[in-house]
């Protein structure tokens, strides 16, 4: 009886298979080609319910921000999450909460977002 009631409050605790799959180091999977005035590199970081974003633009300062993140949306190969109490260079200028769209990609490892695609670079 014991083992059973912990096997249930075990399998309801279990963790979103696509929240799972983001987890880690995310950084731009394709060169943005000279004179193109969209990032150069991002890298996204996201850690249980926390990011951590940073770009680099062409001829300009990096910026860098942070948050904490929850999940809007789970369907299949898609991901939609909520950004929320963001600080940092990116995002603030509205101090809201932004809604990013990810579609996912298991077998080549890889999340498009923000009409960017990325891959993985680590845990």
């Amino acid at each position: 009886m014991f083992l059973c009631g912990l096997f249930l409050s075990l399998s309801a605790c279990s963790r979103n298979p696509n929240d799972l799959f983001i987890q880690g180091v995310w950084i731009t999977a394709e060169d943005q080609g000279e004179g193109n005035p969209d990032p150069v590199y991002y890298e996204w970081q996201f850690n249980n319910g926390t990011f951590y974003v940073f770009q680099e633009v062409r001829g300009g300062s990096p910026l860098a921000s942070e948050g904490s993140y929850r999940i809007l949306e789970s369907d299949g190969d898609l991901l939609v999450i909520e950004l929320y109490d963001i600080s940092g260079d990116r995002f603030t200028y509205t101090n809201n909460p932004v809604d990013l769209r990810i579609q996912i990609d298991r077998e080549k490892e890889t999340l498009y977002f923000n009409r960017t695609l990325f891959e993985r670079a680590g845990d």
